[in-house]
């Protein structure tokens, strides 16, 4: 098991930044993930 650190977003929870910095948060996952599943 590798454990994957990301900074948790809910500090924007219930600002005008909130949806933007999940979707952020969501595409850096997806990107890595896509990554590392690319090289097995």
């Amino acid at each position: 098991r590798i454990p994957v650190l990301y900074e948790d977003p809910k500090a924007f929870d219930d600002t005008e930044l909130e949806a933007k910095k999940y979707d952020e948060r969501s595409l850096q996952i997806a990107t890595e993930l896509f990554y590392v599943f690319s090289k097995i």
